[in-house]
């Protein structure tokens, strides 16, 4: 059985797609359709064909993170400020173990931003929830480490209860 492709012949060798071959040498539009032993298929094959078929991107690379257990602050577009342990992250989204909601926060010792409050702590008008013991945040925008005065300054904060 044949067939007009869209795709190059050299596609096809690309993907090492053993089961798909060109017609004719000429030939870059037409394939002859084999049938394939799915059993045979290496798991970058299969990766290869899902791709093709269903517009997959492909699994990004893994970064190294040295902020797994840390005392971090994590940003969310929509869930605000929270400060508490990194147990894991996936891209935009990560889990907090004794984590805490900053509903307002002000950094101490004159310091600015949310890097100011990661390096000096909160000040005391800082408006800080009780620690969950576990939370799923997604669309975070920033993961930033604190150092061991912010955690200090923020796990002894006062739980805010208005």
């Amino acid at each position: 059985m044949r067939y007009a492709g869209l795709i190059g012949a050299g596609i096809a060798e690309l993907l090492h797609l053993k089961y798909l071959a060109p017609a004719s040498v000429g030939d870059f539009f037409t394939y002859t359709r084999q049938k394939m032993n799915i059993d045979d298929l290496t798991i970058g094959q299969a990766k290869a064909l899902a791709a093709m078929f269903a517009c997959a991107k492909p699994a990004a690379t893994s970064i190294d993170c040295k902020m797994i257990g840390k005392y971090v602050i994590v940003r969310c577009c929509d869930a605000g400020v929270h400060a508490g342990y990194l147990e894991s992250y996936n891209g935009r989204e990560c889990v907090l173990t004794e984590s805490r909601r900053m509903w307002y926060w002000k950094p101490a010792d004159g310091q600015k931003y949310l890097s100011g409050l990661a390096i000096t702590g909160a000040d005391e008008s800082s408006r800080i929830g009780a620690a969950l013991p576990r939370i799923f945040l997604t669309e975070n925008c920033e993961i930033i480490e604190c150092s061991a005065k912010a955690e200090s300054s923020i796990r002894g904060a006062k739980v805010d209860e208005n």
